[in-house]
Order: C-alpha cells, then sequence, then structure tokens
C-alpha cells in the first residue's frame, strides 16, 4: 500500500509539471482551479492533509489531525505550490505521532510529550482513525523532543521516540508482552547444499500483540546454540531470546525476528568463502548464503510476518562470525550489515582482511559489530585490529556504523559470546527513531 501511494503521488506531480493550466485566485489556498488539466488546489490541499496530519493549509498550520496517511509531504507541498497561483509558504512545526496498534472496544490511546531537559508533559488524547491507527499531535513544537504513546494507563515497552519536528512518525508499539517465543522449523532442505537442517526462529515480544506489525530479519549461524542448552556445544547457550526480550522492553532497538538454521557436518565447509589449502576445506560460503537468502528467507516471509522491504542482518561466531562478515560484504545489496563475533580471521591467511582491505568498495550503507576477548590469543586480537583498521580506513566511524569490542581476558566460547551479544544486538539493531539508553 505504501508503494502504490507514493506512486500515486509521484503521478500526479508528473501531471503538474506536463500540464498547463489555469492557477487558483490569490488569497485562497483551498480554492480550486477553474480550468486546466492540472490537479487543483483542492486535491493538492487533501494531499496534504493527509500527509501531514493538518486540516488547515494557511502559513499558521493550524495542526489538526485528520487521521489518514498516504502521500509525502514534499510531494504535496510541492503540489500544493504548482496548484495555487500564489506563493504559498507552510513551515508546519507540527510533530505527529501515527500510532499502528490494534484497539479493541474502549482501549484508548494517548501520548505524554517531552522537551529535553524539561518535565515530562501531561497525558494527551489521541485521535482514532481505524481500530488500527491513532495520530497523536503534539501541535507546533520546536527543539528536541520526545514521546511515548499509552495504552489505557500502559505506556509503551522500551524507551521513547524521538519526534520530528516538523513531520510524521510512524510507530508499531506494544504494551503487555515481555517476552518472545521460539519456533523450530524441522528438516528445511537446501538444493543449493544438498541437505537439511533444523531452524530455530524467535518472535520477538510484540509478535503476539501488534498483529500489524512486520520485521527485518536477522540470520544467525549454529542455531542449536542460541535458545536451548539441551542443543547448544557443551549445554551453554547463547540466551538470545531472553537478551532480545530484554532488549526489547528496556531499550531502543527495532525488534527483529532472529532466524538461526542449525549447523551439522558441513559446517566448515559451508562457513568459509575460499578452499584453504592448509587446513584442507572450505570454500561453500556463497553457496550457503545463497541458501539463506534464495531458499530459506522465502520460507521466511511466507511463515512469519517479514518487512520484505527490510534487508536481512548477518551474524555470527567464530566460523560463523567470518561468514556473517563476508556476506554483507560482498553482498551488501542484499544485508544491512554483520555481526562478527570472535570471527576466524585467520582463515586462508587472513583472506577476509585482504579482500576487505583490497576492494574499492567503501562499505556503503552496511553497519558492523566486531569484537575479540583477549584470551583468544594474540593472533586473533591482531587480526581483528587489522580489520577494524581497515573499515577504519574506508570510512566507517565508530559507534555510527562501526563498534569495535576488545574484551579483556575473555576466551573463545559460547559463554562469552551470551555475554558480549546485548552490546552486539544493541548496536545492530538500534532504531534511530529512539532514543538509546
Amino acid at each position: 500500500m505504501k508503494r502504490f501511494r507514493r506512486i500515486a503521488s509521484t503521478f500526479a506531480l508528473a501531471l503538474l509539471v506536463a500540464a498547463p493550466r489555469a492557477h487558483a485566485a490569490h488569497g485562497d489556498c483551498a480554492q480550486p482551479v477553474s480550468n486546466g488539466d492540472g490537479p487543483a488546489a483542492s486535491d493538492c490541499l487533501r494531499i496534504l492533509q493527509v500527509a501531514v496530519g493538518s486540516a488547515s493549509c494557511s502559513p499558521s498550520c493550524s495542526c489538526a489531525p485528520t487521521g489518514r496517511a498516504s502521500a509525502a509531504a514534499s510531494d504535496a507541498l510541492v503540489c500544493l505550490k504548482k496548484a495555487v497561483g500564489q506563493s504559498v509558504t507552510l513551515d508546519c512545526a507540527c510533530a505527529v505521532m501515527r500510532v499502528h496498534y490494534p484497539t479493541n472496544g474502549d482501549e484508548t490511546i494517548s501520548f505524554r510529550a517531552q522537551l529535553t531537559g524539561s518535565p515530562q508533559g501531561p497525558l494527551l488524547p489521541c485521535t482514532k482513525s481505524s481500530p488500527e491507527l491513532w495520530i497523536c499531535n503534539a501541535g507546533a513544537v520546536s527543539g528536541n523532543w520526545s514521546a511515548e504513546p499509552f495504552l489505557d494507563n500502559l505506556d509503551a515497552k522500551g524507551t521513547m521516540w524521538k519526534l520530528r519536528v516538523p513531520g510524521v512518525l510512524d510507530l508499531f508499539p506494544f504494551f503487555t508482552s515481555n517476552e518472545g517465543r521460539v519456533e523450530v522449523l524441522t528438516n528445511v532442505s537446501s538444493a543449493k547444499l544438498g541437505n537439511t537442517r533444523d531452524v530455530a526462529v524467535y518472535l520477538p515480544p510484540s509478535y503476539d500483540e501488534n498483529t500489524i506489525k512486520r520485521y527485518p530479519v536477522l540470520f544467525l549461524q549454529d542455531g542449536q546454540n542460541l535458545f536451548d542448552p539441551v542443543t547448544a556445544f557443551g549445554g551453554v547457550e547463547w540466551m538470545a531470546d531472553e537478551t532480545m526480550d530484554f532488549l526489547s522492553t528496556q531499550s531502543g532497538i527495532e525488534e527483529a525476528v532472529l532466524v538461526a538454521p542449525y549447523s551439522g557436518p558441513g559446517r566448515t565447509d559451508e562457513y568459509t568463502p575460499t578452499f584453504d589449502p592448509d587446513l584442507g576445506g572450505g570454500g561453500k560460503g556463497d553457496l550457503y548464503l545463497d541458501f539463506l537468502l534464495d531458499e530459506l528467507q522465502p520460507v521466511v516471509e511466507t511463515t512469519y510476518r517479514i518487512d520484505e522491504q527490510a534487508a536481512p542482518w548477518i551474524g555470527g561466531s567464530s566460523l560463523g562470525g567470518l561468514i556473517a562478515l563476508y556476506g554483507a560484504w560482498t553482498r551488501d545489496s542484499d544485508f544491512a550489515g554483520a555481526m562478527g563475533m570472535s570471527p576466524a580471521l585467520y582463515w586462508n591467511g587472513a583472506y577476509l582482511n585482504t579482500l576487505v582491505q583490497n576492494d574499492e568498495f567503501d562499505g556503503g550503507a552496511l553497519r558492523f559489530y566486531l569484537d575479540v576477548g583477549t584470551g583468544e590469543g594474540d593472533t586473533a586480537v591482531n587480526l581483528a585490529d587489522d580489520l577494524d583498521d581497515i573499515l577504519v580506513a574506508k570510512g566507517f566511524v565508530a559507534n555510527q556504523d562501526l563498534r569495535y569490542v576488545v574484551a579483556e581476558g575473555q576466551l573463545h566460547n559460547e559463554s562469552f559470546w551470551a555475554q558480549r551479544l546485548p552490546i552486539a544486538l544493541g548496536f545492530l539493531l538500534r532504531d534511530p527513531d529512539r532514543l538509546q539508553p
């Protein structure tokens, strides 16, 4: 639906540019055009109203909410200016939240806003547009404001949202759930790899509560180690579900569906990009990435509510960290970024470090989390240091699109990866529209 609306808006603008027509009379920005083939000012006004939640096109901008969503505000403004025979300035400083949440019966949505450095304001009512959409209008404000919606008297889980001043922010909150759940897809087959495996899937706390929300995917390797001590190596799980539950309810992350294929006898081959002559194996990494993107992702998208417009993330540890970093770097149009925990950068003479350093590609919009424990040995630490330096030299900025952690005394095992997982996921999945703790 969003794509259709954007296309419709663009088409209207194309008509504006192509079709000569008469102008509306001066002084009334809502007056229709009396002749000509282009859209009337009143048509553009309706686009403006649904785009920014305003019921007025006067320069003062009253910001009364309409409770509808449509074209981008910038398109509406261009449309309105072209349709009106006067210089129209609509610098509306309104901050509007569109809260997408399925309410029932007498449930109501309200919100509370706060200017940075000031006390929280009172609860303000939101306008019900439909059972699944509420418009919360903070009015004409200036400065750095944050806000949170309430379901009756329950505030939304996680940190507050940063209002766009001026602008419209769409959010999909949840209020009552504290825990997600894990399902296991059994015997998922791969024609590319010629094998089958189980795949663990973590659904975040909001999944069963906010049933109109869709989620990005985070592929995590060695899925048997993430959620269950019975299947985990050495009986030590990563507690990935508990970590995501905490971050989702107490932090400012973008919730994600974790998709975690189990590894098997072919792990070394599948998690390595090249054949290593010294170790005598490896090199099926690209086939494994094909399996994730071409075979597993379609299954996940048809089974769960996945945001198909959002690029997935990929992560892992050791060889799983190696294939994650390699996958994101070489397929940046497919992945949003990667988490490499204690990645096996030694593979095939530090192949990945050399690849990244010699590549003309600068990383684009990728986001990387990289770590290593000093207890893993000098080689592991030096290679991780080198990769961090290479990425910084290519333009990655620490704590913006790159987080590098050197964990003092920590070893190469599940227990320490579990300890660092909140840092990794908190960075990788952080929501730019929310306050960060």
